[in-house]
């Protein structure tokens, strides 16, 4: 089902050798060999890939977006690395594209991950990873 949505939102499919294990709430990346291991106190089967129900549906995880964001051929918008600092200090950046979009950099590797909506593209990157920026007092 993630799957599904990755590659009908954005055209990713994962490299050969990487799976999705799906939990509860949770979308996990791993190697095919890790697919069928479990131990009762086994927490995290691979990386967050993702979460299966958000308000935007599903959605990717800012780590997968990093990690994979290479591999998007759709609903992605190219920043300058201005822009991107701007996007991580929670800026809102004006664009027409509605949706969850994958932001990517000049080189096309995976930056951030925002939501297009009524011209704008809001960050959606966790409170703890954005930049703050200080004034002197």
């Amino acid at each position: 089902m993630f799957a599904q949505f990755l590659f009908a939102r954005f055209g990713i499919q994962l490299p050969d050798g990487l799976i999705f294990i799906e939990r509860k709430k949770h979308v996990y990346v791993a190697k095919k060999e890790l697919g069928g291991v479990s131990y009762p106190r086994l927490n995290r089967a691979g990386m967050i890939a993702g979460k299966k129900e958000s308000i935007f549906g599903p959605k990717p995880s800012l780590d997968f977006v990093l990690t994979f964001g290479h591999l998007a051929i759709k609903n992605t918008i190219p920043l300058s690395d201005d822009e991107i600092r701007k996007f991580y200090q929670n800026e809102k950046i004006n664009m027409d594209k509605e949706g969850l979009i994958i932001v990517q950099n000049a080189q096309g590797k995976g930056a951030a991950l925002g939501h297009g909506k009524d011209g704008w593209l809001t960050p959606l990157i966790p409170k703890q990873r954005l930049v703050k920026l200080y004034k002197d007092a």
